[in-house]
Formats: C-alpha cells, sequence, structure tokens
C-alpha cells in the first residue's frame, strides 16, 4: 500500500466510545467489548486499508491445526505500535485497560486475520497476555455469522458469541478459550480482524 494512503488512514480519530464489561468462569477472566472506536465516517477507509493488505495463505489457530490455514498478514514494524493504524487500536485497548486498574505492559506482536467462507477456525487460548480484536469491516449483516465464540471450559459451553460489529474492539484476558467465527455462505466480503497481543 502506498505511504499517503497508510498515513490517512493512521489519522483514525476516536469516536465516543461505550463499552461492556463482561466476566467468564470460575475465575472471572474478563472481556470488554468497546463499540464506536472509531466514527463512522472514517470506517470505510479503513475498511478499505486493511481489504488491500497483502494477505498469504500461511495462518493457523494452533500448532496442531496447521493443516488448515487461513488468509494472514503480520505487521513488520518493531514494536508493532510504529504502525499508525496499530498504534492506533492498541492505544484504545490499553487506555480503556488502565480505566479499569487493570495493568497492561508493551504490544508484543500485532497481525489480520482474513477470513472466507469455507474456511477452518478452531478453539484455542492466546497465553498469559492481553488480546484486543478489532473488527474491521465497513458493514456486517447479522446473517453473515462470523461471531467470536468465547467459551467457559468450566461449564463445557459457549458463553458468549460477540457480532463483529464494525468500529467495535473486543479486549479479552488471553487465557479465555476463544475462537474466531466463520462467514456464512450468504457473506459478500471477507471477516476481517486485526489482533494485538500485549503483555501483563
Amino acid at each position: 500500500m502506498k505511504q499517503s494512503a497508510t498515513r490517512r488512514t493512521a489519522r483514525v480519530r476516536p469516536h465516543r466510545p461505550s463499552s461492556l464489561e463482561l466476566r467468564i468462569g470460575p475465575q472471572s477472566r474478563r472481556l470488554f467489548v468497546l463499540d464506536n472506536v472509531v466514527s463512522p465516517e472514517e470506517v470505510p477507509q479503513l475498511y478499505k486499508f486493511f481489504r488491500n493488505l497483502p494477505y498469504r495463505y500461511v495462518d493457523s489457530d494452533r500448532m496442531d491445526t496447521t493443516d488448515y490455514r487461513h488468509f494472514g498478514y503480520t505487521f513488520p514494524e518493531e514494536p508493532p505500535t510504529d504502525h499508525p493504524v496499530v498504534g492506533f487500536f492498541a492505544g484504545a485497548a490499553m487506555a480503556h485497560l488502565r480505566s479499569r486498574g487493570i495493568k497492561v505492559g508493551r504490544v508484543k506482536r500485532a497481525y489480520v486475520n482474513l477470513n472466507l467462507y469455507g474456511d477452518v477456525q478452531f478453539a484455542h487460548e492466546d497465553g498469559d497476555e492481553w488480546t484486543a480484536l478489532a473488527f474491521v469491516n465497513e458493514v456486517w449483516n447479522a446473517d453473515w455469522g462470523g461471531e467470536l465464540l468465547v467459551y467457559d471450559e468450566a461449564a463445557a459451553g459457549l458463553a458468549h458469541a460477540i457480532v463483529p460489529a464494525p468500529a467495535r474492539i473486543v479486549v479479552f484476558d488471553g487465557l479465555l478459550t476463544h475462537r474466531g467465527g466463520v462467514p456464512s455462505k450468504l457473506t459478500t466480503e471477507p471477516r476481517i480482524t486485526l489482533a494485538i497481543k500485549m503483555s501483563r
């Protein structure tokens, strides 16, 4: 992508986010849903940036599922927050955690998942870290599926299904078991998410 286009996208301005907090399982692991992080006027430009990244068919959910890959892109900047788009979303996630009295360290890595109808996704944990998952599609129809599924392992079942609404970030304890939902056959666009991993 041309540098000028990247910089235009980097100037996304925070809207007036609203938030919801969920506590899951016997350890009350925390998950936050932040909505309206980006103004509606800037969502189309943001989606265009993510839609045009140079994806490769290399990503998998777990070490034992490498035969089932999907498209991904990893930001090469070091630290990842040197990329202005990553810096914007990481800043929003970290500010929210700190506003809740939660300690959070540096951004360890940032990458993008692109999922299509027919892909396979597996339940997994991210480890002892915080994950921020930003939904960057311009539009998302409820019939398209693709919900982020979060499990309560103690109850041996699904705890929450979170719709990938545009301009939404889900920030959660990486020890929560979760799975990216696969888009339905009705989907006219790929499901694209930016994942940011932060140390505690």
